[in-house]
């Protein structure tokens, strides 16, 4: 386990929240989605959970699918295209890391399983893109909020 993954406590708290409205997982359930899913930080798990209770249409406990849907939905790199001035060359300084484009890759594993997660760099380019995702999110939140 890393430091960004989730405690059991945690991913108990925000199933919580979900099975008010669809229902409980029974013990061995839980066990296993909290298996699957305590890799994610616990912010996006949290917004996929509110995400599901706001848009999930049926009586049951969502799928562990449907809890990958609704965690890329929420993800970080739902971003809108780069503008022109957003291009590597737009007068930024070419980072090492990112080569410029403002993303990068993080290696991340769970026992036998590697996958890689795509996050925003540290660099100047990097931090504008977090600030400006970030600032769409909560526009759209907000939005949402008022209909």
């Amino acid at each position: 386990m890393t430091d960004s993954d989730m405690s059991e406590i945690e991913f108990k708290d925000i199933v919580k929240d979900v099975s008010s409205f669809f229902g409980q997982p029974k013990d061995r359930q839980m066990e296993i989605l909290y298996d699957i899913f305590k890799v994610y930080p616990y912010d996006q798990m949290k917004r996929a959970c509110r995400f599901l209770i706001e848009h999930h249409d049926h009586r049951f406990f969502p799928s562990p699918r449907e809890i990958h849907d609704a965690l890329r939905e929420v993800a970080e790199l739902k971003t809108p295209p780069p503008s022109l001035e957003d291009t590597p060359d737009s007068g930024y300084d070419r980072c090492h890391t990112c080569n410029g484009t403002g993303m990068m890759v993080e290696y991340r594993s769970q026992g036998d399983y590697s996958y890689q997660v795509a996050v925003y760099c540290d660099c100047s380019k990097g931090q504008k893109m977090r600030s400006g995702h970030r600032a769409y999110m909560t526009k759209n939140h907000n939005a949402g909020a008022g209909a």
